[in-house]
């Protein structure tokens, strides 16, 4: 076993260590995207974790105790998405506590079907009714070695092969005659943006975002002019259609308002001394792209299309599955698969069960942003995009189960409301998680 030893020669270099505290504070002030959230919900105060950690800094008798008071800095915002770089051995209380959730439902009645990239079955429900079931054990569409291959290692093609598998399943289950369908997330931590694509096969009716936000940063912001040139070239074409011209437009009046928001500059350090900066640390938009949701087969052929409405590479079919859809959710539940049972629920399109989700939300776009320390040598790595909820709610919040379940006869219950009607996500009502208490 090894036991750290005091050496009473060694030189900490506190002024040194403070630089780099400044330079965090300042980078996470710029670039973090779930910061202001955090601070006007109560989870957490920015001006005291800033002087705690300089406090400690101060008075921090080795580098490595010095190196502690950082990695506590980091781990008080209770964000799964704000981390320092190749750090080991590591889980701070917050996430050790988020446990999975033990619901065995392959049991009696429960007959799996063949082998597949995701595993799935049959679940006798009684009086001749049976659910469907699809086991998404992960988002990572890297991690799915398999298709990875088949795709010759093209990202996007993966993601919209996962799409298809998924497809492929729902029409089996579909043909064997199930009346519900249980999509099982439980240990899910997300990945990829295939979560959307996946979720659409499960609704007829159009799915909307409540909204997403990219930070007031030169990472977001210098692409908006290419996005710009895009948009117009696009509209200066003569052989749009009437859907394809009043897209164009909305979306470019929506440019012209990023454009101005991006212009807005100001002192932002205000939220470690009162808690809240003269201006947001986010630019809000409607979520998928510019245009918000739209229909199917409207931006092909449009060079803006992946600006428009970002998803419609991953979109394969709307509304393969038209019956009720229940989501199995846990403590491990997060990211984009938070992503994929919020667009469901917020429209009414599924019911979640189990228990409340992580609550990871947005995490990083084209890489996301990071704050490199020189003294110490740690790297930041923060969220710099954040989703939110039709009722305004950050995902970060996590989310709440409709129904809360801890046994395998609570689900087939719960399946069977769903199959004979008794149970109907109300898309009006959306639960809302508890403030949290502040975090020192």
């Amino acid at each position: 076993m090894f036991f750290a030893i005091w050496n009473p020669f060694e030189k900490v270099d506190h002024a040194a260590w403070e630089r780099d505290l400044d330079i965090l504070l300042a980078d996470l002030a710029r670039g973090h995207a779930n910061l202001d959230w955090l601070a006007a919900t109560g989870r957490v105060n920015p001006p005291r974790l800033a002087a705690q950690a300089r406090r400690g800094l101060r008075e921090a008798s080795s580098n490595r105790a010095a190196r502690a008071v950082l990695y506590e800095f980091v781990d008080g915002f209770h964000d799964p998405h704000l981390r320092i770089e190749g750090r080991r051995n590591w889980l701070p209380g917050f996430l050790r506590k988020r446990r999975r959730l033990e619901i065995d439902y392959r049991g009696e009645g429960y007959t799996a079907l063949p082998a597949g990239v995701f595993e799935a079955g049959l679940l006798a429900l009684g009086q001749g009714t049976t659910a469907g079931v699809i086991r998404i054990e992960r988002f990572g569409h890297e991690t799915y070695s398999d298709v990875m291959r088949a795709a010759g290692n093209d990202d996007e093609k993966a993601m919209r092969m996962l799409v298809e598998r998924l497809l492929e399943r729902i029409g089996e289950i579909q043909r064997r005659g199930a009346k519900v369908l249980l999509v099982d997330l439980t240990g899910n931590g997300g990945g990829t943006d295939w979560a959307d694509g996946a979720a659409r096969l499960l609704s007829p009716k159009p799915l909307h975002y409540g909204g997403v936000g990219f930070v007031r940063h030169p990472h977001h912001t210098s692409t908006l002019p290419a996005q710009r040139a895009m948009l117009e070239r696009d509209r200066a074409r003569t052989d749009l259609r009437p859907e394809q011209q009043a897209l164009l437009e909305r979306a470019l009046a929506e440019q012209s308002r990023l454009e101005r928001e991006a212009a807005v500059n100001c002192d932002r350090s205000l939220v470690w001394t009162t808690g809240a900066a003269a201006c947001s640390s986010l630019i809000r938009r409607p979520g998928g792209g510019l245009a918000g949701y739209v229909p199917p087969g409207v931006v092909n052929g449009l060079e803006s299309a992946p600006v428009l409405f970002g998803e419609e590479k991953l979109r394969v079919r709307e509304g393969a599955w038209t019956g009720p859809v229940a989501i199995l959710m846990d403590g491990r539940t997060a990211s984009a698969s938070e992503q994929f049972a919020a667009l469901l629920r917020d429209n009414g399109a599924a019911v979640l069960v189990g228990q409340r989700s992580l609550g990871a939300g947005c995490g990083y776009i084209n890489g996301g942003i990071q704050s490199r320390l020189p003294h110490s040598g740690l790297v930041v790595k923060m969220p710099d995009c954040a989703r939110f909820r039709a009722n305004g709610e950050n995902e970060l919040a996590g989310l709440e189960p409709d129904v809360p379940l801890g046994s395998a006869a609570e689900l087939r219950q719960t399946l069977s409301r769903l199959a004979s009607g008794n149970l109907r996500p109300d898309p009006a009502a959306l639960p809302t998680p508890p403030p949290a208490p502040a975090q020192p």
